[in-house]
């Protein structure tokens, strides 16, 4: 999973970062993979490519843009249809105009525009439907993006290489999307671990006949599990097992004489060293210490 999400690091996407690696049941990693525009030679865009034509590097999210596009669509061929005002006034105006008896002092643009103001509350705006849309499933919708997927990368780099997938296991920062789901069953991977939820996702809905979220189940039906990661967070690898390139401390793991230099358990030093207290006990500190300033800028105590 740390080989994951260090390669999610390589992605210059504009929403998230995906990393994937797809391992042996033994754990010898195969192949990995990230989030990103796809190039003509194969795999995807590296930084310093003469024809690099990644998403950033447009300064569009393609996704974004068709996904505007529809919604534009849709507010274009109900404008007509709406009861707005505007639509609404020519209507009122000639049911008015068109009453058995009427008044010849009658004043009917008046009378409808009248009519109109005090039903404004229930009239609908385009307004209305663009923050409607905006708030539907349809923001949901992922097709339209340029990028191939994390667990797409790594699964196509197996393909490059000649390297079979058959009941390989699967790592990634992020659950995988329906897309990524129908690709990752047909492929063959045996098991799937990911670390952050990803609540577009239909992969539930799309596929609960191929996959199962519990590792019994997957025993008893044959479905292929997606497991939540247990084990040592990615963030924290390098803390907790780098010699020195990290914020935890330096390890000596050999003397001057080259002998291994194991310490007893009871006299180790903690790996990562942590604060004496957490920030909640440091904010009530402060405040406790700085009360009397507070005090006195609020005007509560005097010199």
């Amino acid at each position: 999973m740390f080989l994951a999400y260090v390669s999610a690091a390589r992605s210059a996407q504009l929403g998230r970062q995906v990393g994937a690696a797809i391992a042996t049941s033994d754990g010898d990693v195969v192949a990995v993979g990230m989030n990103e525009v796809p190039s003509q030679n194969g795999g995807p865009y590296w930084d310093g490519d003469p024809e690099d034509d990644r998403d950033h590097i447009r300064k569009i999210d393609s996704n974004f843009q068709h996904r505007k596009r529809i919604e534009n669509s849709i507010v274009e061929k109900l404008d007509s249809k709406l009861l707005t005002a505007s639509n609404i006034l020519p209507i009122i105006r000639n049911v008015i105009d068109n009453l058995p008896v009427q008044a010849e002092s009658v004043d009917a643009d008046r009378l409808a525009a009248e009519q109109v103001e005090k039903n404004s509350s229930s009239l609908a705006s385009l307004d209305d439907v663009y923050s409607s849309l905006q708030s539907s499933d349809l923001r949901d919708i992922t097709e339209y993006g340029r990028a191939v997927h994390g667990e797409m990368d790594a699964i196509l780099t197996c393909a490059r290489l000649g390297i079979g997938v058959q009941g390989k296991y699967l790592f990634v920062t992020t659950f995988p999307c329906h897309n990524c789901t129908r690709h990752i069953i047909a492929s063959g991977i045996k098991k799937v671990y990911y670390i952050e939820p990803y609540p577009k996702s239909k992969a539930r809905d799309l596929h609960s006949d191929a996959i199962c979220f519990d590792e019994r189940e997957a025993k008893k039906t044959g479905k292929i599990p997606f497991l939540p990661f247990v084990g040592i967070g990615p963030r924290r690898y390098l803390d907790l097992f780098s010699l020195d390139l990290s914020s935890g401390r330096v390890i000596e793991r050999k003397d001057e004489t080259g002998i291994p230099v194991v310490p007893a358990r009871s006299t180790r030093p903690p790996r990562v060293p942590m604060a004496p207290l957490s920030y909640l006990e440091r904010e009530d500190k402060l405040l406790l210490e700085f009360r009397p300033v507070l005090r006195k800028l609020q005007g509560v105590e005097r010199d």
